[in-house]
């Protein structure tokens, strides 16, 4: 039943996954009620809950005070990070890298290939390019009920086959 409530919270958000904060925070709960209750029997320290908090408070800002802690982490849960005194950096997005079209040397040919699986039909198609960028064929299939990966690769193996 335990090991249920645990994976029911682990699997809670769509972000969530090894390393996440809210996976971190049950096991620092955890991990704190289990010392804490051992250090009340053989300490014979009384059970604080305050104790529990300020362990589990202060462990996660150890954590990301040694850069534990990124912000992929907390994903859809920043909300919680003011309440453990940290400033998450939001990262910065790569810039945008230029892609263009290169004709390929004399004498060969380029051949442009994608898939598309929609609604439980697959098609693909493509074009075949000379060096000086003319269109030498186009081609386009429905391959029926395929994945994608298969409706890729039909695609370029057509692609290979035409030029």
């Amino acid at each position: 039943m335990l090991q249920h409530r645990f994976h029911t919270w682990r699997f809670s958000g769509q972000f969530v996954k090894g390393g996440h904060i809210r996976t971190i925070i049950l096991l620092l709960v955890l991990w704190f009620i289990w010392t804490t209750k051992n250090d009340a029997k053989h300490r014979r320290i009384g059970m604080e809950p305050s104790r529990i908090i300020w362990q589990v408070h202060h462990t996660i800002f150890l954590l990301h005070t040694d850069k534990l802690f990124q912000f992929v982490h907390w994903r859809g849960d920043l909300d919680l990070v003011p309440h453990f005194g940290i400033t998450l950096i939001s990262p910065t997005p790569n810039p945008p890298t230029l892609v263009y079209w290169c004709a390929p040397s004399a004498g060969y040919a380029k051949i442009n290939t994608d898939g598309c699986v929609k609604n439980g039909f697959a098609s693909g198609g493509g074009v075949i390019i000379d060096h000086t960028g003319r269109c030498i064929r186009t081609f386009s299939t429905g391959y029926g009920d395929i994945f994608i990966l298969e409706t890729e690769l039909r695609a370029i193996l057509q692609g290979i086959e035409l030029a």
